[in-house]
């Protein structure tokens, strides 16, 4: 049976951007064979789209779900509320909280998470990929226009407040996902990675079963929907027991390996 595959980028099918060689004729061959391959993530569509485009993707999920393209075409598009985003912001930045506004066109960061992303590439190896998100513009530059475009919101939760006080006062509509070492984002409540594709899968007949990998908790809801689920060997520990599959790591043609293993290629 042919899949509709949804892969996520970060620890996935890149790491630093990075795409392994194996990871693109495994994509390649995919293809070939009839199936179609997407990417489901949680970048919105500024964070990742050059480097995507010339591996010729049947189709992109970004922002947690919240813009679905296929064949060049954009079929699903729910930037957050203005009011939601004010509410979100004042909330967070009277807490010093490092916040990310993530748009489709264009993104933002304030001061705190500059700083996050300047200590990460002067300390950390192979970060050449966070100048993407160093040199993004800071709220300054912010305009009235650009509230019609931010997809979700990252945060570093540099003083390490409980999020149990944060998310009461959050907007009904919106959901907080955590992750590790006090980083956070804020999303659509209505949509994630499963809600997108169920999306996809309504462009398509029965011939199709949903395969999707994954390594990290906002992966959760995509391995839980899928009819095949994928986890890398690099993976969460909390994200491993959800696989139907467990592949070798990013660095040992994991996503390779899980084609290979689900005769894809």
């Amino acid at each position: 049976m042919n899949k509709l595959v949804f892969l996520d980028l970060d620890g996935t099918l890149w790491e630093n951007e990075n795409i392994p060689h194996s990871a693109v004729r495994a994509i390649e061959r995919a293809q070939a064979n009839g199936h179609k391959i997407f990417v489901n993530t949680g970048r919105t569509r500024n964070e990742a789209i050059d480097v995507l485009e010339p591996l010729h993707l049947d189709g992109y999920c970004f922002g947690a779900g919240s813009e679905i393209y296929y064949q060049g075409k954009r079929i699903l598009y729910e930037p957050l509320k203005k009011k939601d985003i004010q509410t979100i912001y004042d909330l967070l930045n009277d807490l010093h909280f490092g916040i990310s506004l993530e748009g489709s066109a264009k993104s933002f960061c304030n001061f705190i998470n500059k700083g996050m992303y300047l200590h990460a590439f002067n300390t950390m190896p192979n970060t050449f990929a966070l100048l993407r998100f160093l040199n993004s513009p800071g709220m300054d530059e912010f305009t009235e226009a650009d509230y019609d475009q931010i997809m979700k919101i990252y945060l570093y939760n540099i003083e390490h407040v409980p999020y149990e006080q944060i998310i009461p006062k959050l907007p009904k509509t919106t959901e907080l996902t955590e992750f590790a070492d006090w980083k956070c984002e804020i999303t659509n409540r209505k949509y994630n990675k499963a809600t997108a594709i169920r999306t996809v899968r309504k462009l398509f007949d029965d011939s199709y079963e949903t395969m999707a990998m994954g390594d990290s908790e906002n992966d959760i809801p995509m391995l839980k929907e899928a009819d095949l689920a994928v986890v890398m060997g690099n993976g969460s520990p909390r994200v491993k027991p959800l696989g139907d599959y467990v592949t070798s790591d990013i660095h040992q043609d994991g996503l390779y390996n899980a084609f290979q293993h689900f005769h894809l290629i």
